[in-house]
């Protein structure tokens, strides 16, 4: 289920909420202690917060992500191209935005490779791998005697 961000309205919530289905880790929670999430007041700016959400969770559905999914591909791309401080604060951790590109396009890559070969090609591309793995493993043991 996605994070209904606008339900959050202050950093505890953000912090409690389940991101990509999951509760966060203290090093995603630490996103939130981020003093560019503040007005100069020091109140809240709540906008910030829940764009910064919604890209954390975003990111994070993409990391658990086992299809190439177009629309979160561009949100991530779109955030990242206009380098705002949601990007920066999410990216600050692990470079999980760029991580979460990476992955959504080399699944894109490799559905699409696989969408452009027949199943016997692809079967005997995996079966080629194997055997330059057994090969490989074959060597390693024969060096060991």
């Amino acid at each position: 289920m996605v994070l209904d961000t606008s339900t959050i309205d202050t950093i505890d919530k953000a912090k409690s909420a389940q991101y990509g289905g999951a509760i966060l880790g203290d090093a995603d929670k630490a996103i939130f202690d981020n003093a560019g999430l503040k007005k100069s007041d020091g109140s809240v700016d709540v906008e910030k917060l829940q764009s910064t959400a919604k890209l954390l969770d975003n990111v994070k559905w993409a990391q658990k992500s086992l299809t190439k999914d177009s629309s979160l591909l561009k949100s991530l791309e779109d955030a990242k191209t206009a380098n705002k401080d949601n990007y920066k604060f999410v990216n600050k951790v692990d470079s999980q935005v760029d991580g979460a590109i990476s992955r959504l396009k080399g699944l894109k890559e490799s559905t699409e490779k696989f969408e452009n070969k027949s199943k016997a090609e692809w079967i005997k591309e995996q079966t080629d791998k194997e055997a330059e793995l057994l090969n490989y493993q074959n060597s390693l043991k024969a060096k060991e005697y």
